[in-house]
Order: structure tokens, then C-alpha cells, then sequence
């Protein structure tokens, strides 16, 4: 499903922008355990400026435990925003940098996965599309 961006809306702007309001309002909240609350709040503030944005809990992908993320279609890719990522590594995998140091990273529907792998082990191949962004 195509999703139109017909008000076009500059996503990384408005995305960065809501990051850095989150971070500042809630700068004494862990990124440990805090992922539904934070990706909750982004959603919220990004639905407020008519992103269409989706909450996403792992345990809905059939993982075995709960982590929250939000994602937003724009055109053929999708930006995660995962302000607390960090969480699940010693190490950052290097292709996801981005979204370590940033909150958010976009990517094409093979890195999706990749991101999605390395959260959650035990997931199978979706087709995100229709997942994610059905009618």
C-alpha cells in the first residue's frame, strides 16, 4: 500500500524534531525498560503533526518477549525509530550506527528485517507492507 505524503511533510525534520523534544521532556528516564513509553510518546507527537506512524511491540511479530518501536512508511522505505536500541548490545552493529546515535534510521524492507532480527532472534520473514501499513 502506497501511503501519500500529500501535506509533504519533511519526515527526517519532523522525526528529528520529536526526538529532541522527547529527549529533553524525559531526560531522566532510562532507555532500560523504558521502550514502550518512549516509542508511545514519539508515536503521539508524530501523530500530532500528521505522520502516520505505527506502535510496534515484538510480541505482535511473534517474538518470545516485548520491545517497542516505532515506524514510519515513506515511499519505498521506512524510518525506525528506536530511541532505546542501545539496550540489546555491548556492541552496535555498525550497520545500524544511525540509529544507535540518532533515535532513528532509514531503511530499505531487507534492513527493516536486519533490524528486526537483531532484536528479536526468533522471528520468521514478513512481508512488512501488509504487516505494518494494512488497509
Amino acid at each position: 500500500m502506497d501511503i501519500l505524503n500529500i501535506a509533504n511533510i519533511d519526515y527526517e525534520e519532523t522525526i528529528k524534531q520529536v526526538i529532541k523534544e522527547v529527549k529533553e521532556e524525559y531526560k531522566d528516564l532510562t532507555i532500560f525498560l523504558s521502550c514502550k513509553i518512549f516509542s508511545s510518546l514519539v508515536s503521539e507527537k508524530l501523530k500530532e503533526r500528521h505522520v502516520i506512524t505505527r506502535l510496534i511491540s515484538t510480541k505482535d511479530l511473534g517474538c518470545s518477549y516485548d520491545h517497542w518501536f516505532s515506524l514510519v512508511k515513506d515511499k519505498e522505505d521506512y524510518y525506525v525509530i528506536d530511541l532505546t536500541y542501545r539496550q540489546f548490545f555491548k556492541e552496535i552493529d555498525e550497520r545500524f550506527k544511525e540509529l544507535d546515535m540518532d533515535g532513528y534510521q532509514k531503511v530499505d524492507e531487507a534492513m527493516l528485517h536486519s533490524y528486526i532480527n537483531s532484536i528479536c532472534k526468533d522471528i520468521k520473514e514478513n512481508d512488512y507492507e501488509s504487516l505494518f501499513f494494512r488497509k
